[in-house]
């Protein structure tokens, strides 16, 4: 008899442990978290020292933050990071921030070796709370810095102009304030269309993806290889409207013109015909219209506006709960049952002995 109700203690202090562990798990293993690059505003000079910082965001605060940066060290030379050390085309970042905060700046120094545009990417990020849970993990985001030709040999050769005749007519120079010489040649996607189709002159586009798509990378090519190019927005996506920006800068820094591309992702569950029907206003249910306003338009290497996400109400967390919760509520009735059925049998059985 006393043997049996310590085995259904047992069994129900099991039960319960089991229980508590899955309701809090989709609590503690999911949060958000992403990076942005911040570079100069304009190209870099080849052989000048320019600094690129990366800011890590979350939604808790931030205990950790770990991440690598990959670079093209045939164009750039890594100089030092207070956080961060490595060479060789690859940084190791890891650091904390000074005080209780959910941002975190990470600053590198470079020197610009080779002229043309080169890209850094940050792989494998990932974010961790004071208490060492995991917050987001997998962050990654990119950004390409543009490097100009040493300015000495163009000054020799407008000295050189200037003395061959003073009658001479000046060359026709190209107005750098042109917006042309701050425009696109290309954006290609990896997946979805862009709507509009693209055009040089068009600097606000959308995409609809379903939602089985989880990545969108997005590749720009601009009119002048001499211009600066920064792309600001993560790849992952979350279910609604996520902004993506990419900035042209012209060569001498002087015209910047942001394209920006309003990315929808289709909650789970919307059919194609939801995804059809929002060409002409950008609406998801529950929210209001995105408008151009909301995009992030700041400029490289200036702290930006950060706008309120234009989210779903509810939080991943919030929908993985709500997707786990019928299943808990099922297996708790079945464990429940199967508990009650257990105390009758014990109780049958002692009383059988009894007699």
């Amino acid at each position: 008899m006393t043997a049996l109700k310590n085995a259904a203690r047992r069994t129900l202090l099991c039960v319960t442990l089991t229980l508590l562990m899955l309701m809090l798990l989709p609590v503690t293993a999911f949060a958000d978290a992403q990076a942005q690059f911040y570079i100069p505003n304009s190209a870099v000079p080849q052989g000048s020292q320019f600094t690129v910082s990366v800011e890590f965001t979350a939604d808790q605060n931030i205990g950790t933050v770990q991440a690598q940066i990959s670079y093209d060290e045939s164009a750039l030379e890594f100089i030092s990071s207070d956080f961060g050390n490595g060479g060789g085309g690859l940084i190791n970042l890891m650091g904390f921030p000074d005080s209780v905060s959910q941002t975190m700046m990470i600053s590198m120094t470079f020197r610009a070796l080779a002229p043309g545009s080169s890209q850094l990417d940050l792989i494998s990020g990932s974010v961790m709370s004071p208490d060492g849970v995991m917050l987001s993990n997998g962050i990654s985001a990119y950004a390409s810095v543009t490097v100009s030709e040493s300015d000495t040999a163009s000054d020799d050769s407008s000295t050189a102009d200037s003395t061959s005749s003073e009658d001479a007519q000046t060359p026709s120079v190209p107005d750098s304030r042109d917006s042309s010489a701050a425009q696109l040649k290309s954006i290609t996607l990896s997946a979805g269309q862009l709507v509009p189709a693209f055009s040089p002159d068009v600097y606000d586009y959308k995409v609809t993806l379903p939602h089985d798509v989880e990545y969108l990378s997005i590749d720009a090519e601009t009119s002048d290889p001499n211009a600066g190019i920064w792309f600001e927005g993560s790849e992952y996506l979350a279910d609604g409207i996520v902004p993506r920006t990419i900035t042209v800068t012209s060569p001498d820094g002087s015209v910047v013109n942001v394209y920006t591309i309003s990315v929808l992702r289709l909650g789970d569950g919307e059919s194609e015909a939801a995804e059809n029907s929002g060409d002409d206003e950008f609406v998801i249910p529950g929210d209001e219209a995105y408008t151009d306003s909301e995009a992030i338009t700041s400029l490289p290497g200036k702290t930006p506006t950060k706008p309120a996400s234009p989210r779903d109400e509810k939080t991943g967390v919030e929908e993985l709960r709500d997707k786990l919760m019928p299943a808990l509520i099922v297996a708790m009735a079945v464990i429940i049952l199967a508990i009650v059925i257990l105390i009758f049998w014990i109780r049958s059985k002692s009383k059988n002995k009894l007699k």
